[in-house]
């Protein structure tokens, strides 16, 4: 994150090697921490009955991890083309965890429209007369709408990306940065219908409708 704050000059003296690096270091982490190789096609861990799955599944699940996460990305796929950002864009750990995230956004979509609700970890008070926890406070920041905002604008970067690839015979479903293969790729497919969801259910959020 500290890299994303900085300015174009200093992104640059820190170090291709360095930035992708990190990056590539922190998708494995929290694929890792939530169990995202684990994840069926609804987004639930297929390991389910298991300490650590059950861990992991909460902590997916909840409203803060998937923003930051999503933001993550989003930060990522927006530098410029000619970044040294690009080629974690196309490394296949990203294109796992966005594909991953997406999955996980779209099971907590439907846990709010048809239930059970999501329960955010540390969002409410666990037993009667406990202190409010602090992170409660800050449940306002955060909501589903930006969740999606940040993840149709991955979307759409990986789509112009794949543009300034050159094309080549042979290439198969597994090179997922090539312009040939966008129309074959499962998360791109599966937007054509969840956009729409998203764009009606959501249809106050401005940034929402002009991503969609």
């Amino acid at each position: 994150c500290a890299v994303f704050r900085q300015g174009p000059q200093d992104i640059e003296d820190v170090g291709c090697s360095y930035i992708v690096s990190s990056m590539l270091h922190a998708l494995d982490t929290a694929s890792h921490c939530l169990g995202l190789q684990s994840l069926d096609e609804q987004g639930r861990n297929k390991q389910a009955g298991t300490a650590r799955a059950l861990v992991s599944e909460r902590l997916a699940g909840d409203i803060r991890i998937l923003v930051y996460l999503s933001a993550i990305m989003r930060e990522v796929c927006a530098k410029p083309l000619r970044s040294s950002f690009l080629e974690i864009v196309r490394a296949r750990r990203f294109q796992e965890v966005l594909d991953a995230t997406i999955r996980l956004s779209r099971r907590r979509l439907r846990c709010e429209t048809e239930g059970p609700k999501p329960r955010d970890l540390f969002a409410i008070q666990q037993v009667k007369n406990a202190r409010t926890s602090p992170l409660a406070a800050h449940l306002q920041d955060f909501s589903l709408p930006a969740v999606f905002e940040h993840l149709l604008v991955c979307l759409r970067h990986s789509l112009v990306q794949a543009m300034y690839v050159e094309s080549k015979d042979g290439a198969d479903l597994s090179e997922t940065w090539l312009w040939q293969n966008q129309g074959g790729l499962t998360m791109h497919l599966e937007a054509l219908t969840w956009s729409v969801t998203v764009a009606h259910r959501f249809d106050k959020a401005v940034d929402i409708r002009m991503e969609a």
